[in-house]
């Protein structure tokens, strides 16, 4: 990718080079079509690039094909540091209930800031697609919070649902 952006930056470059001359119309309406070409060719290569499509098909998370309600909402930990984003409702003792019984039973009020805490992952753009399935369930005010660096043991296999 940084190979792309420098054959991007010289391409820019010599169309610069090509503009500080004598400006007619000719060089103004290649200029327009190159820069349109560069940004067309460049964008082609990245999605269509091998890695950028593992990585979008790894991102897609399909929260409709679990079972609910789940023990855990959220990614497992494998222990040790790492960077956690959690998913936030607004608190009613209504949605603490359908929470629990429909979807996370781990759900958890955190009075401090008035909030239920649904779950929370390592990778944002996981948990971002969570928020989106809450917010189709009528859970308008779901949301993602912001990532907390934290150490955290090894997440146990054990049912909350009871």
């Amino acid at each position: 990718m940084s190979d792309n952006r420098d054959l991007e930056r010289r391409i820019l470059k010599a169309l610069q080079r090509h503009q500080a001359g004598k400006h007619n119309k000719r060089r103004w309406i290649f200029s327009i079509i190159a820069g349109l070409f560069v940004t067309i060719v460049f964008s082609k290569c990245q999605t269509n690039s091998p890695r950028y499509q593992q990585t979008s098909q790894r991102n897609k998370t399909n929260y409709s094909s679990f079972n609910f309600p789940r023990s855990f909402c959220g990614d497992k930990s494998a222990g040790g540091i790492g960077t956690w984003y959690p998913v936030y409702i607004d608190y009613s003792e209504s949605n603490l209930r359908q929470i629990r019984q429909l979807y996370c039973c781990d759900a958890a009020y955190d009075p401090s800031i008035n909030k239920i805490i649904v779950g929370s992952f390592y990778n944002p753009s996981k948990a971002n697609q969570f928020v989106a399935l809450l917010k189709s369930k009528n859970f308008r005010t779901a949301y993602l919070g912001y990532g907390h660096r934290i150490t955290i043991s090894r997440t146990t296999n054990f049912n909350n649902c009871r």
